[in-house]
């Protein structure tokens, strides 16, 4: 499916405007603050997949889980890589800190930090 709006979305309140203001969608259930919150989750969202990929953000929200799996999996192959070849030398903290931005990326999918 590649028939969104394209473009960065925006809130008004808790409409969803997209970059001239057009409206898109309401949120209309819940709290004013829940409307609002879940405003800003959907377009954090499509923002985010849209800058991926511009032209089909759909392919990034749907390949979101997947990447997210195939991340943990690498960084547990490459910490017992980096173990096995360079455990008990001195470049095993240099090779380990490849592992920072992996860690960084999951705990912010993981905590929101």
């Amino acid at each position: 499916m590649n028939d969104c709006t394209k473009g960065r979305w925006k809130i008004d309140h808790h409409h969803i405007v997209d970059e001239n203001g057009r409206s898109l969608a309401k949120v209309l259930d819940g709290t004013f603050e829940e409307r609002v919150g879940n405003a800003h989750l959907i377009v954090s969202a499509v923002n985010a997949c849209a800058s991926v990929n511009p032209e089909n953000p759909m392919a990034v929200a749907e390949s979101i889980e997947p990447i997210y799996e195939a991340l943990k999996y690498a960084r547990a192959e490459l910490i017992e890589f980096i173990a096995d070849n360079y455990g008990g030398c001195d470049l095993f903290d240099i090779h380990m800190k490849q592992i920072i931005p992996i860690d960084e990326a999951l705990a912010k999918a993981d905590k929101g930090v």
